[in-house]
């Protein structure tokens, strides 16, 4: 039930910072170079990021602070960019246990925060990022993914 809690709490988060991601709509500087990074998903080739998703991941990380101190010490959060994919990265601390529990759980929960996620995407493309996606990943603290979506 515990854990229950915690998932049901995360749902809330991911909903709060879907909202602040989608009021982070300002234009990119178009001068901006385009960096290379690794996969979040620990693929072995470097993506070029979407400069345009770049600012909007810069933007939101001042909002990630505040969840991660909602979580305590249970979980990380990252925002970040894999080529024209925004990344919502949420990383247990501890071991989850029940890994099938946990990705029903999870899997039930994102899809109530659907509409929020493909919101984000959908302004995405008014940004000028046409192939833009939101890519939600839920890894358990051995780095392993218990559940990954992504919105179009």
């Amino acid at each position: 039930m515990k854990k229950m809690s915690k998932i049901i709490t995360l749902l809330f988060a991911v909903l709060l910072l879907s909202v602040v991601v989608v009021g982070c709509g300002k234009k990119a500087d178009s001068g901006k170079d385009l960096t290379v990074v690794e996969d979040p998903n620990n693929a072995t080739s470097p993506v070029t990021n979407n400069p345009k998703l770049e600012q909007v991941a810069e933007e939101a990380q001042s909002q990630i602070a505040d969840l991660k101190s909602a979580f305590g010490d249970t979980m990380d959060i990252e925002i970040l960019v894999n080529g024209d994919i925004l990344v919502y990265k949420y990383t247990y601390t501890q071991d989850v246990g029940d890994v099938a529990a946990a990705k029903a759980s999870l899997e039930t929960a994102s899809e109530a925060a659907a509409a929020s996620f493909e919101g984000i995407a959908a302004n995405l493309k008014t940004l000028g990022v046409e192939n833009g996606s939101v890519q939600v990943v839920y890894l358990n603290h051995d780095g392993t993914v218990i559940y990954q979506t992504e919105y179009k």
